[in-house]
């Protein structure tokens, strides 16, 4: 355990931290992969922070291996946000740029 007071131990699980170092070694990034992490932490953070001040009525639904589920609170309806090829499509919206397309991409846990 280091003596410098600056440092905490984060436990994690170990499968996920090895398959993700496997990840994060393969983008050549010039940080170590600690580094790495708290900077998606932090960064993953400040997006639900503007996503809440953008966006106040919408919250996240559901994800799954086919898109992203948004709940719009001031017009009361769900709208679902997924890929078809590499057009970004809403259930609403189509193709045509909108602010479920947005809220979903900054969300920290859509994939892109």
């Amino acid at each position: 355990m280091p003596t410098d007071r600056n440092y905490t131990n984060l436990t994690i699980n170990r499968d996920r931290a090895e398959k993700y170092r496997d990840s994060f070694e393969t983008l050549k990034i010039n940080q170590t992969f600690n580094t790495w992490v708290l900077d998606l932490i932090e960064s993953g953070i400040d997006k639900m922070r503007f996503l809440r001040k953008t966006f106040p009525g919408y919250s996240f639904a559901e994800l799954d291996g086919e898109g992203f589920t948004i709940i719009d609170k001031t017009k009361n309806k769900i709208f679902r946000i997924h890929y078809e090829g590499k057009d970004l499509i809403c259930s609403e919206h189509a193709k045509a740029i909108c602010d479920h397309k947005l809220y979903a991409c900054f969300h920290p846990k859509f994939l892109g």
